[in-house]
């Protein structure tokens, strides 16, 4: 699936290093799914296998992906004075980890309980 996005064998390799490498072909049909050009599909694919080299150095398997980590890969390829809210990188990260989750692969984000806000306390004393 990944020659619908590229053509290089060197790129295909490259690609599948790293613990999200067996993952890339299915990334690619989802991508291809979602009606994803072949240059928009490649940046998003070349940006996984950043992620994947990265993960690599730091022995990290591709269940250890999280937010977190994935802010910290982001973090190291910041460019200054970039903001990091509208890096539009992290949407593209967004969607692998959506994908590795609707697969097992990763587990869901553990839920945030609910902020104490003023409104919470009034409704909670208001049903109570």
């Amino acid at each position: 699936m990944l020659d619908r996005f590229l053509s290089d064998m060197g790129t295909f390799v490259r690609l599948r290093k790293g613990p999200l490498g067996a993952y890339l072909d299915g990334f690619a049909a989802h991508l291809e799914k979602l009606g994803y050009t072949r240059g928009s599909g490649r940046g998003r694919l070349g940006l996984i296998g950043q992620l994947s080299r990265w993960l690599q150095q730091r022995r990290l398997a591709a269940n250890s992906l999280t937010e977190e980590v994935m802010a910290a890969f982001l973090r190291t390829r910041m460019p200054s004075g970039m903001d990091r809210r509208r890096d539009p990188r992290r949407a593209i990260l967004a969607m692998l980890l959506g994908f590795l989750r609707d697969r097992g692969v990763i587990p869901a984000p553990a839920e945030t309980p609910p902020e104490d806000s003023a409104i919470s306390r009034i409704e909670s004393e208001f049903s109570g």
